[in-house]
């Protein structure tokens, strides 16, 4: 399944300044409302060997790609499952989604982990020359919040709860001790036509766009980077 492109705008603050979000949300007067339950997502990156993805984001390259694997609720449960080739082009972002059933990840290892993908289908099998010369490098969880306007032509969602987790070659996935993420990261996403009505409907919103990667923010957890 492929979506469509649209605007991906990012914003960071620390849980001290999570009061000014929430006020702001609350004094819109129901123009953003909370749209589902919350629930945690779960994410397993890939990377090429040499992390050219990783490499591509940090120098802000305009078309670059990524590919995640997705899951919700809990992290060792059997839950529907979904291979992800996030795409950026300059400010725009799409996606596409494979779906693949519901597995667990639990007591697998990096290797069981790419032939659990492999075997799931034909769309999975498809992938299979770039899954493999791929890694599951690391893998992070969060709490999200899911936000709408009226006119379902903004999404706003709070990301909370963040933990980062690395991924040993011969170890279970999910094996890894927990890294806490001192962050909340908020995203708008919308429609290329709807700028305007964006501008009205976040008027006096408190924080700035940043450039952020939860991908990056990970590797420099795990691995004692300088990212932040």
């Amino acid at each position: 399944m492929n979506s469509v492109f649209r605007h991906e705008i990012k914003f960071c603050c620390r849980y001290s300044e999570a009061d000014r979000i929430y006020q702001w949300l609350h004094s819109s007067s129901g123009a953003i409302r909370k749209q589902y339950p919350d629930r945690f997502v779960n994410n397993i990156y890939f990377d090429w060997f040499n992390l050219q993805d990783a490499s591509d984001n940090l120098v802000g390259l305009g078309r670059r790609e990524k590919l995640r694997l997705r899951w919700y609720g809990e992290q060792d449960a059997v839950s529907p499952m979904q291979l992800e080739r996030k795409i950026r082009r300059v400010r725009m972002g799409s996606k596409h989604i494979v779906q693949l059933g519901a597995f667990s990840v639990s007591r697998m290892s990096k290797h069981a982990l790419l032939q659990g993908i492999l075997s799931r289908g034909p769309e999975s099998a498809a992938l299979g020359s770039e899954l493999r010369l791929r890694n599951p490098v690391v893998r992070n969880r969060y709490l999200r919040e899911y936000y709408q306007d009226g006119s379902g032509r903004l999404r706003l969602t709070i990301d909370r709860e963040q933990a980062f987790y690395s991924i040993d070659r011969h170890r279970d996935v999910l094996s890894a001790n927990r890294i806490d993420y001192p962050l909340l990261v908020i995203e708008l996403k919308y429609a290329d036509d709807s700028h305007a009505h964006v501008r009205s409907t976040m008027n006096g919103f408190p924080l700035r766009p940043v450039r952020h990667s939860k991908y990056l923010a990970g590797l420099a957890r795990v691995f004692e980077l300088a990212y932040f």
